[in-house]
């Protein structure tokens, strides 16, 4: 029942359920703004639950008060394992409640409380209770493993593959914002892994797992076909190859939690392309998930782990077309959206179920922008930020996000003065720099953020 805004008398409705409840054992509620009311519905329900081992309350708007009604609730329940209530608003004085109720509670041995708002104080609250807890507990604190982040770069890195003036070779490495330098992990012999400068689209197709810790990128060969190269993202170095996809592979996406690899893909036919899953052992298509037809493809994509919908951004009729696939339940095109405007890129923020675009805000003076982007009105909800004012200043579709700092990444030119550079704006309060890079001697061709968040 998650991302379905079931609110607090939603949440009242289940807990009258849950009571007379002898078969459910896993509620998922994450993203439905329960907050604290409805967290009290549900805490007075497994009071006398016996059945239910997991319940998910990720991202409820639970506050302080919330927390007391749980930890009030956990003090009696004798089923319940797992509790997520990671992503909402408890502080200080809720972890003391939550660790109230844990002292007597024997059941729970999983509890995620990441990206809350507690400190060292609540902390230590949490901590004197594992003492007295005789079952063991694994809290996941957003103060202690930071925000739940695994294999996590400090900010304001960028992992890419760049070329130089050397025409057999591109390499894996990272960009520093702050210190404009480029480390360079490996160098690729084009020969293994295609050309990056051969591309037929504006940005390399590339896509990160982090749990398994490599990057997935397709480049063409000699002959056009592209070859799917599998690198590993701390040393760079190339672990295989597969050549088996004979079309042009337009874009990567994987899914971070289903750890599924899917691709947009050309067919023998103009204007119509495959959503494909690709299987990560051999490089074959697994299955295809959509043909999407009388649509010219563009790079620009994205994806929701949680909703599991592709994102792609079409031209029907001279116009951007936004459209959603899915990548589960036999997939199938389940929307298309006509644009009024046109997007460089776009970058899903899955914490906050938010779609964040480039553009250029024609309404004042040709502003270079991003925004949050509105499926029902087909336009710019809300402008979150100012890449620049300057006319002078062209923003591309080379970009990335950062999840967990709310940092927008995107690639700048300033012709005939600085060839190149980066830009960032923070989505959340709006602020934004600028960073070229005068004298690098290194071509961007994709950026990522390497990271993992929950």
């Amino acid at each position: 029942l998650c991302s379905n805004e079931i609110g607090d008398i939603g949440a009242q409705h289940l807990a009258d359920a849950l009571r007379k409840n002898t078969t459910l054992m896993t509620l998922n509620l994450e993203y439905n703004q329960i907050g604290d009311v409805g967290a009290q519905h549900l805490a007075d329900a497994l009071r006398n639950n016996t059945n239910l081992i997991a319940l998910n309350l990720w991202n409820n708007e639970i506050r302080d008060t919330g927390a007391q009604h749980l930890a009030e609730g956990l003090r009696n329940n004798k089923t319940v394992t797992t509790l997520n209530l990671g992503a909402n608003k408890i502080g200080d004085v809720g972890a003391q409640y939550l660790a109230g109720g844990l002292q007597n509670n024997a059941t729970l041995t999983t509890l995620n409380l990441c990206s809350n708002e507690i400190g060292d104080v609540g902390a230590q609250h949490l901590a004197d209770a594992l003492r007295k807890n005789t079952m063991k507990i694994y809290f996941l604190l957003a103060m202690i493993i930071s925000n739940c982040l695994a294999k996590q770069d400090p900010p304001r890195i960028l992992h890419g593959i760049f070329s130089d003036s050397n025409t057999t070779q591109v390499y894996y490495g990272s960009l520093n914002f702050d210190t404009q330098n480029f480390d360079i992990f490996n160098s690729l012999n084009i020969n293994d892994i295609g050309n990056p400068q051969r591309i037929k689209y504006a940005v390399l197709p590339l896509t990160y797992d982090p749990n398994d810790d490599v990057i997935y990128m397709a480049a063409p060969n000699n002959d056009n076909r592209p070859i799917l190269s599998v690198i590993n993202a701390t040393t760079g170095i190339l672990i295989s190859t597969f050549k088996s996809i004979s079309n042009t592979i337009i874009s990567l996406q994987f899914d971070i939690f289903q750890k599924q690899l899917f691709a947009h893909i050309e067919t023998e036919k103009d204007n119509v392309t495959l959503l494909a899953e690709i299987d990560i052992n051999n490089g074959n298509i697994k299955q295809v998930l959509a043909t999407i037809r009388d649509s010219k493809p563009t790079h620009i994509s994205s994806y929701c782990p949680i909703c599991r919908k592709y994102f792609l951004m079409m031209i029907e009729d001279q116009s951007f077309v936004y459209t959603g696939v899915n990548t589960s339940n036999q997939g199938g095109v389940d929307w298309k959206a006509k644009l009024n405007y046109s997007p460089i890129s776009m970058k899903f923020d899955y914490k906050t179920f938010t779609m964040y675009t480039t553009y250029v805000n024609t309404s004042i003076r040709y502003v270079s922008s991003v925004g949050i982007l509105d499926r029902t009105s087909g336009g710019i909800s809300k402008n979150v930020g100012i890449i620049s004012e300057s006319p002078d200043v062209g923003i591309t579709s080379l970009s990335a996000f950062d999840i967990t700092e709310k940092i927008y990444y995107a690639s700048i030119t300033l012709d005939s003065v600085f060839p190149r550079g980066i830009s960032y704006v923070n989505v959340e309060n709006s602020r934004s720099g600028l960073s070229f890079f005068p004298k690098t001697q290194y071509n961007s061709h994709v950026w990522f953020v390497k990271q993992f968040v929950h």
